[in-house]
């Protein structure tokens, strides 16, 4: 719960500083504008979160939330891997690199490197599985984190780790991957999304 001006209190549907940077920002402009604080905290509290970056679904025992990042922004990984550090529930993350995008014509990966992957060595995080054409390039990057190799494994197709998550586990689950990825794992007919 986000409080604004010690009495607007604000549900956040995701909590990370920049849904709370875009909460203030909304805020602050409606009030500018003459909104009173009571419309504008019904409207925010009321508001589904439309645009995909953040999607629930469910797979096997899992409850399942989608963190989905931009293309090799590193900053956009660090947000989504901050959020799941952040929290103290007993999880898996599923993190999927199966594309690349259009910038980099080579599939160069060099910019995993940038990504703070440490933040998932947290004792609540369980384990990892790493999936996507380029599983084996986050497999380098996470032997030069922090992370013991034993929290973490590789299975290339997305399916497979689908089936594998399905038969395995039942606390939360989330899965970090980018825009052009989101719909393999979504579309699946093992996954169950829910309904906005």
């Amino acid at each position: 719960v986000l409080t604004i001006d010690g009495k607007v209190r604000v549900q956040l549907a995701l909590r990370s500083i920049y849904n709370v940077y875009n909460i203030l920002a909304a805020y602050a402009v409606c009030r500018e504008c003459g909104v009173s604080a009571d419309t504008i905290s019904g409207v925010i509290n009321n508001y589904i979160l439309k645009n995909g970056r953040v999607v629930r679904f469910t797979i096997g025992g899992y409850d399942g939330t989608l963190l989905v990042s931009k293309h090799e922004n590193s900053v956009a990984y660090d947000t989504n891997l901050r959020y799941v550090a952040a929290l103290k529930e007993p999880c898996t993350v599923m993190v999927i690199l199966d594309a690349v995008s259009r910038k980099y014509f080579t599939s160069e990966t060099s910019w995993l490197w940038d990504i703070d992957f440490d933040q998932l060595a947290k004792p609540h995080v369980k384990k990892i599985l790493l999936s996507g054409r380029y599983c084996n390039d986050l497999a380098q990057r996470f032997s030069y984190s922090g992370i013991s190799p034993e929290r973490w494994s590789v299975c290339p197709e997305i399916p497979a780790a689908a089936k594998q998550l399905a038969a395995e586990g039942s606390e939360a689950l989330y899965v970090v991957t980018c825009f052009s990825d989101r719909d393999k794992l979504l579309n699946l007919s093992d996954v169950r999304k829910e309904a906005l």
